[in-house]
C-alpha cells in the first residue's frame, strides 16, 4: 500500500524556545560562564525595594528593601520575558529572528573570538533544531570572571 505524503504546512517556533535554545548553545562554548537576561528586572526592582525601604525604615530599610527588591524584579522580569516569549513566534522561511546575548566570560579569553565561536555555535544549533535561519546574533559582554582554579587532591585515609 502506497501512502500519501502529507501537504507541507507552516512550521512556527516560540521566542521561549528559540531562548532555551540559543542559552544552551551559547554555554557549549569554551570560555562562556553564563548567559544573562534579568539584570533590568533586578536593577529597578533594586532601586524600587531600596526607595520603599527608606521611606519606611529609613538607612536600614534600604539595607534590606534593596537585595529583596532586587531578587522581586529579577523574578518578575524573568515571568514577563518567559511569558512574552511565548507569544512571539518566527516562522520558517519569513523574517529571521535577531538574537541579542549577554555574556559572562572567564578571564583570560580573547572576547572577539569567544564572540566569533558563540554566534558560530548559536546559528548552528538553532539551523539544525528548527529551520530558522539567524538574522543577526548581538554579542555583549557584561562580566569576566577569574579563571577556575583546579581542585586540590584530597588524601586517602
Amino acid at each position: 500500500m502506497e501512502s500519501t505524503p502529507l501537504p507541507v504546512v507552516r512550521l512556527r517556533v516560540s521566542e521561549a524556545v528559540v531562548d532555551k535554545l540559543v542559552i544552551a548553545a551559547a554555554h557549549q562554548v569554551q570560555g562562556v560562564v553564563d548567559v544573562h537576561g534579568l539584570i533590568l528586572g533586578a536593577l529597578l526592582g533594586g532601586v524600587a525595594g531600596g526607595a520603599l525601604g527608606f521611606i519606611e525604615a529609613g538607612p536600614l530599610g534600604v539595607a534590606v528593601g534593596a537585595p529583596a527588591g532586587s531578587i522581586v524584579g529579577a523574578a518578575a522580569g524573568h515571568l514577563v520575558t518567559q511569558f512574552q516569549g511565548q507569544h512571539i513566534f518566527y516562522e520558517v522561511g519569513q523574517s529571521p529572528p535577531r538574537i541579542r546575548l549577554r555574556l559572562t566570560v572567564q578571564f583570560g579569553n580573547n572576547l572577539e573570538q569567544v564572540a566569533a565561536r558563540v554566534r558560530a555555535e548559536v546559528a548552528r544549533t538553532i539551523r539544525e533544531r528548527t529551520g530558522l535561519h539567524v538574522g543577526a546574533i548581538d554579542v555583549e559582554f557584561v562580566e569576566v570572571v577569574p579563571p577556575r582554579l583546579p581542585e586540590p587532591p584530597t588524601a586517602i585515609p
